[in-house]
């Protein structure tokens, strides 16, 4: 996404990623939205980028509860507002994760 919002010259229309449950749990969670119940097979998040005028690249992001749901559910984003501004989304990605995967994952 940051690629895109620097005019990086590029054909690619979509950057497919795959996860598990416990993945899509706990970006909803990151992202202000605690999922009640484990998500479904073949659940997935969509982050969709947009760019305005006015406004710049925004982000939206949709949840799928399952494989065969074609519609999706538009999430909020609490913490950054709707559509999210693409650097404050940056900056709840920065605030969440750690580039010091040594220092985090040594044992004591």
């Amino acid at each position: 996404m940051e690629s895109i919002s620097n005019n990086y010259n590029t054909t690619r229309k979509m950057h497919l990623y795959s996860g598990s449950d416990i993945t899509i749990g706990m970006a909803m969670s990151f992202l202000g939205n605690a999922v009640d119940e484990i998500p479904g097979f073949g659940a997935s998040l969509h982050f969709h980028m947009y760019y305005d005028i006015t406004k710049g690249y925004t982000v939206k992001v949709f949840y799928f509860d399952r494989w065969d749901n074609e519609k999706g559910e538009e999430i909020q984003i609490p913490i950054c507002g709707n559509p999210c501004k693409f650097e404050d989304f940056k900056k709840l990605l920065t605030n969440n994760f750690s580039e010091r995967w040594e220092d985090l994952c040594q044992i004591e």
